[in-house]
């Protein structure tokens, strides 16, 4: 559970933000699957990488595909968009976004923007690959 000046700190910076540019929707917190708010880059880690039939080294090139570690960025990208898409209005009918941890939404196996977006980033920070989440 988030602190009570973690909240209000981010509620204000989200305020100032929309102040500024008001055309533009900032969130710093969401809903978990248990209704909590919880700070976004909770949810942004190094994570194992799935068995993907793929070491690379770095800058090794493998000729006309690229480099093993292109290679390895569009196994993890497939792997990723293999998973089912189902929007929460599905998942948690009547309830507002809800945001699964990557633990979770590998366990379930199916889940919207978000969690495919922070699953990628993921395994990208993983394999020290400079990346951002932008919804």
């Amino acid at each position: 559970t988030e602190s009570l000046a973690l909240l209000n700190h981010a509620r204000s910076w989200v305020e100032e933000l929309n102040k500024k540019f008001p055309n533009r929707d900032y969130k710093a917190t969401v809903s978990d699957i248990n209704g909590r708010a919880v700070f976004i880059p909770r949810f942004l880690h190094p994570l194992p990488l799935p068995p993907l039939n793929a070491t690379t080294d770095e800058g090794t090139t493998t000729g006309v595909g690229g480099t093993d570690n292109q290679i390895q960025y569009q196994r993890l990208a497939r792997f990723v968009s293999l998973i089912p898409f189902l929007s929460d209005t599905v998942t948690f009918p009547g309830i507002c976004d809800i945001w699964e941890t990557s633990d979770q939404f590998l366990r379930t196996m199916a889940g919207d923007d978000e969690e495919h977006a922070v699953l990628l980033n993921n395994y990208f920070l993983t394999l020290n690959k400079k990346s951002w989440v932008a919804m």
